[in-house]
Formats: C-alpha cells, structure tokens, sequence
C-alpha cells in the first residue's frame, strides 16, 4: 500500500487548516510555555525519494491583499491560488512536521497576501500527480526566492499531553493488513488516501491511520504537543465529527472553543488526554525573511 498519500486535516480549506494549527502554537511559544532541552539541526521536512525531480512554479504573483471575499484554494491543477494569505501560514505548509516555528517578524504573523503560482505548461500533467508533499517543493522555493527566507530545523522539548485509551476501550477498527480500500477515499492520481481528510461537512474520515497521526492532528486543536501511549501499534479506520463555528456568524478575532472541539472528538474514539508529558517537537527556526520582492 502506497503511504504518499498520507495526510492530515482538520478543515476543508487548506489555508484555514494551517492558520489555525499555526494560531494554537504561536500563542503557546509566546505564553512562555516553550522549553529547550536539545537542539539538533535535521534535514528538510519535504518528503521526496531518491528519482523525485521537483516541479517549481514558473510564474508567482504575490501582492499585498486589500480585503474583499476570500477565496482560499491552496494547491490547484497547475499551480497554488490564494487570497488573504499570511507568510506564516505558507511557512506552516512546507514544513508540515513542525509543529512550532519561532524567528518570524510580527509583519510574517499578520500581513496577508494575494498569491496567483503556476507552472510551466509542459509541467502541467505530471503536476496533477505529484503528492501535497511533492508539491511543497515549489512552495518553499517560492518563500526563498521571494521572501529570502532562510531557516533550519531543531528538535525542542515541550510540556503536552498523552493521548491514551479511555476506560471502554477505542471506539473503532483496526484497517485490514493490505487493505486497499476499492471503495475508499482516493488522492489524486486515484490511488489510496492515506490519513484524515474532511469527508463531508464537519465529518472527518480516517483512513490507515496510525496513533502516532492521529495525535499529531490533535496537537493543533489541544495547543501543546500530543504524545501517543495508547499502546495501539497498528493502522485504524475511524470517523468522526466537528462542529465548527459558522464563518459567517462569528467574528474574525473569535477562535474556535478548542478544548471542548478536542473532548467531543476523544469521546466519539474512545480516547483521552493526560498531562504532565514532556513531548520533542520539531521547530522551524527562521533565520532571515524578507517581505515578497515585487512582481
């Protein structure tokens, strides 16, 4: 079974997703709740294989936002499209096993941007195959390129919680060994969707999940790192729902009310967080950005 297609999501948009995993750990960096007990620089988080060649966007727009609808996109068939975006969000995207990130100017916090990237005509078709993490290629060599960003990696240590099993035991299956989901969720060169995606509104579906994803998908929502103990060492299936706040009745400024979004979402699975664990996180430690060069 294929495992490129892994991935993890809380909301349907992209950009929403990423905002608000990246709202929960700046607001925990900066309440002081961050301790370092080692540094370690690793290699970059992109994923490839020793015959990838990367694809990278052959025009960018990047220009200020100046309000209006959004229309968040994210990746598209031959390229990425957003609006209202901010650095830091895009900086969330291409490094998508950090889980804080630390260095950014508050202008990379809050400035939003309107982004139109393509690729080359001739790159199109293959394009459309490549994995969201093939994909992050191209972003992150936007983000240095036209950010001037430089960063590097290092591995922190954070006060988090342990995602246990609750006293009735988990509430779903274990996936079949070589389970290939015929009638299953499917990415997009039409092979297996491995991990947890938005199915429908606020019903995500969890396909060949291990604990350790499904923990790192709550670390977001929970605001500190979330370590597994559950003991369950295989792949699982599972669903579950979210009530998400309605956009269009809810101010901007009002965050979603995580802790009880977390709850509802342990109770539907048969699991449970504990405190008092020491979690290490990789960091993303940004060295140098600049605002986006002109067009």
């Amino acid at each position: 079974m294929t495992n490129e297609h892994r991935t993890t999501g809380l909301m349907s948009s992209w950009k929403l997703k990423l905002l608000l995993i990246a709202i929960a750990w700046m607001a925990l960096a900066s309440s002081g709740a961050l301790t370092q007990t080692s540094t370690t620089t690793v290699a970059s988080a992109a994923v490839t294989t020793q015959d990838f060649k990367p694809i990278l966007f052959e025009v960018v727009s990047i220009r200020p936002f100046k309000g209006g609808g959004i229309r968040p996109k994210g990746f598209t068939d031959d390229g990425f499209s957003d609006e209202g975006q901010r650095p830091l969000v895009l900086i969330m995207g291409i490094c998508a096993t950090c889980k804080h990130i630390e260095g950014l100017p508050d202008w990379a916090r809050n400035e939003e941007y309107t982004i139109e990237a393509k690729v080359a005509d001739a790159d199109v078709a293959r394009w459309k195959t490549l994995s969201v993490n093939q994909r992050e290629f191209a972003m992150q060599a936007m983000m240095e390129d036209r950010f001037k960003m430089k960063s590097h990696h290092e591995t922190r240590v954070m006060a988090g919680f342990a995602l246990v099993v609750a006293k009735n035991g988990p509430k779903f299956k274990e996936a079949k060994p070589g389970d290939l989901y015929p009638g299953g969720l499917k990415g997009v060169n039409g092979e297996p969707w491995l991990g947890i995606v938005e199915t429908a509104p606020g019903v995500e579906t969890g396909q060949h999940v291990s604990m350790e994803e499904l923990a790192d998908f709550l670390s977001g929502p929970a605001g500190r790192p979330v370590m597994d103990q559950t003991g369950l060492k295989g792949f699982y299936d599972f669903k579950f729902t979210i009530e998400m706040p309605d956009p269009s009745t809810t101010a901007d400024s009002t965050l979603p009310d995580w802790p009880s979004i977390v709850n509802t979402i342990l109770e539907q699975l048969g699991l449970k967080l504990e405190t008092g664990v020491k979690v290490p996180v990789e960091s993303l430690v940004v060295d140098h950005i600049e605002r986006p060069t002109e067009n």
